[in-house]
């Protein structure tokens, strides 16, 4: 019997788990997904040219069933290793989590029948984010999907779920994108119609580490989060959707983010 797919309930979540030196912390995010009750619940961790003990871990778990474990073939990042289980994806539903992040009770189950009642192609959700002196704070997705994409404030990767199909339409991650990965994703899913819906709950927690991409390459960052804000603005104005509201958000937060592009590039460690 696969004990990662139980037949017993009627949501089926495929839950996806990139894994790069995660030796500290896969394990609690492999337990919180298992924990999660009413779902057919199917575990695939992909280990991404780990250098620590990773790999042990995960081969561990899965001769105890309680994964699924592949290999990438080389160390080429979070999205192609998102992309490779979801080939090997049985699930109607995806949760992609991160592998130093948790997911909070009952958050699949949740989710898959939001979508289930809805047309629907993604859960915008709401999370917990910890930070990495270990403060936590709330944050919420917005009602207006337009906005809430131009100020990141459209969920985490961990705290939503997708319809496989929508992903599949999709061609899944663009792994040429290094970093807002699920915004990229996400403005994909918009241009072509999968809209989303919202939780308000709050199903994941987010948990900042430091050396992640997240807290690294910061300047590359910046000039990324700016490009996929600019190419979303396009976007709205070639479709005749852009208002003032849209314009104003996105001269605020690319300000925002030209003023850190300027304090980095100015410290000598962030020089190019």
């Amino acid at each position: 019997m696969d004990i990662t797919m139980n037949k017993r309930h009627n949501f089926s979540v495929s839950v996806i788990i990139p894994c790069f030196n995660a030796q500290a912390s896969v394990s609690d995010a492999v337990a919180s997904a298992r924990r999660q009750q009413n779902v057919d619940l199917q575990i695939i961790c992909v280990n991404d040219h780990s250098t620590d003990s990773t790999a042990q871990i995960l081969s561990s778990l899965a001769s105890q069933q309680e994964i699924e474990y592949f290999d990438a073939a080389q160390d080429k990042g979070a999205a192609y290793a998102r992309n490779l289980g979801l080939e090997h994806a049985r699930g109607d539903f995806i949760q992609f989590l991160d592998a130093d992040d948790i997911l909070l009770e009952n958050k699949l189950c949740r989710q898959a029948n939001i979508l289930t009642n809805s047309d629907a192609g993604f859960i915008a959700g709401a999370y917990q984010y910890q930070n990495l002196s270990g403060d936590c704070s709330m944050h919420y997705p917005d009602s207006d999907h337009w906005l809430g994409l131009i100020a990141s404030r459209l969920g985490r990767t961990s705290a939503n779920l997708f319809r496989k199909k929508a992903l599949i339409a999709l061609g899944g991650w663009s792994v040429r994108q290094k970093s807002s990965q699920e915004y990229e994703l996400m403005y994909r899913l918009l241009k072509n119609h999968h809209l989303p819906a919202l939780d308000n709950q709050p199903g994941a927690l987010i948990c900042a580490t430091a050396g992640s991409i997240s807290q690294s390459n910061l300047l590359d960052n910046s000039w990324r989060f700016i490009e996929l804000r600019t190419r979303i603005i396009n976007y709205l104005k070639a479709t005749g959707q852009l208002s003032q509201e849209h314009l104003a958000l996105y001269s605020r937060v690319c300000q925002q983010s030209r003023e850190e592009v300027a304090y980095l590039a100015g410290k000598p460690e962030f020089v190019c």
